[in-house]
């Protein structure tokens, strides 16, 4: 019986060094485009049997001939043209906005056994928001949701806490099906490292996983702005993945690697989160790690 299972353990090993060996070749011998296409089919496959649905998006391009909300003078930073979560482009891409909802969810459902990608999606949020909503004490506030994407932190915060919410993202794409979803929130198109928001105006700034995808100097000048527009006692209020997150399968583990460029850079703005903060005016007065691939941040600005 003991040889039977070391033959198996070793047996299984080898079997999943041979896949990621064939499928690392095989990645790095297509074009990008067919590689990201079978990056996102291998997600998508992972996270069904959660009961995470995905769009059929082969008659949705119309939605974008326009966008609802668009600065033309605005320039892309080179860090953001590049392709990331398995689309070419980033989020600069219509699909990748279209799927951001279920791509969530998806994430959401390795979170945990018991529960569903949106289930675990709510929970965590409620949590986040339920921490803010003990240090605010009912007040009319004035809020900034940083990277907002489609919506989906930007009408929490709205539907929880009292006062004026406004989401910005860089990306004109998700905005528009942020406008779809959320037709009664303000979203500005925008990069939230330079915003055009008054200095000493606001009583939260919100960054919901946002610096895990960015360059350290990047996430440096995100703090410094979000320093800027706060009032004195103002919140900035993070959450984010843990830096040492590890998914559920070697798969899962793979297809993470590959569509997210900046977690090196991530792992190092986290180990100097407090300096950051510092130089910033920010004390960090709370934190929570004991969710599950999650953390908390809450700083007050002095």
């Amino acid at each position: 019986m003991f040889k039977f299972l070391c033959t198996f353990v070793l047996f299984n090993i080898m079997f999943k060094f041979l896949c990621t060996f064939l499928l690392f070749n095989l990645l790095f011998t297509i074009g990008d485009s067919y590689k990201l296409g079978l990056l996102r089919f291998g997600f998508r496959m992972f996270t069904k049997y959660k009961g995470v649905t995905w769009p059929d998006t082969s008659k949705m391009k119309s939605k974008y001939e326009h966008f609802e909300i668009f600065d033309p003078t605005l320039k892309y930073p080179t860090y953001y043209k590049k392709n990331f979560h398995a689309y070419e482009g980033g989020n600069l891409n219509w699909i990748a906005a279209e799927e951001c909802l279920p791509a969530s969810y998806g994430v959401f459902a390795s979170h945990s056994r018991e529960k569903s990608g949106m289930e675990s999606s709510d929970s965590i949020r409620t949590l986040f928001i339920n921490e803010i909503k003990q240090k605010v004490c009912n007040q009319e506030l004035n809020m900034v949701d940083f990277a907002c994407g489609i919506g989906i932190s930007t009408n929490y915060i709205h539907n929880n806490l009292k006062g004026e919410i406004v989401g910005i993202d860089l990306s004109p794409y998700f905005l528009n099906k942020a406008c779809e979803l959320h037709p009664n929130l303000k979203f500005i198109h925008g990069n939230v490292e330079k915003v055009d928001i008054p200095s000493k105006s606001q009583d939260i700034v919100f960054v919901s996983y946002l610096f895990h995808e960015l360059p350290l100097i990047v996430s440096m000048n995100v703090v410094a702005e979000a320093s800027r527009i706060l009032k004195s006692g103002g919140i900035l209020a993070i959450l984010d993945m843990k830096p040492d997150i590890k998914a559920s399968n070697f798969m899962m583990q793979f297809i993470f690697d590959q569509t997210e460029p900046y977690l090196d850079q991530y792992r190092k703005f986290y180990n100097l989160r407090n300096s950051i903060f510092k130089v910033n005016n920010l004390k960090s007065i709370k934190e929570i790690t004991e969710i599950q691939k999650t953390v908390i941040i809450i700083c007050v600005r002095e």
